[in-house]
């Protein structure tokens, strides 16, 4: 089930690249680090490991969903602001 999510977050992660989105795909990494610190610091055991693997790409799927559905150039609501102002321009 983890390679599931990888794949998906490897392919968002792509996209990412794709669209210039740097600043945003560092962030994301930034923040699945931290957690992933975090969570091996409570790790006292080889399950305890692999949960802080799985809260790692989690926060990285979560970065690149957030990217994709919300706040980035391919987002629908950018996508439609900039149809309208094509549509509204002389």
């Amino acid at each position: 089930q983890l390679q599931v999510i990888n794949g998906v977050t490897f392919i968002g992660e792509g996209v990412m690249i794709g669209t210039g989105s740097y600043t945003a795909l560092a962030a994301g990494q930034v923040a699945a680090t931290a957690a992933l610190l975090v969570s091996l610091s409570f790790a006292t055991s080889l399950p305890a490991v692999w949960i802080g693997f799985w809260i790692f790409n989690g926060v990285r799927l979560l970065s690149v969903l957030r990217h994709h559905f919300l706040a980035g150039p391919l987002a629908r609501a950018r996508l439609d602001q900039d149809e309208s102002a094509a549509h509204s321009s002389p």
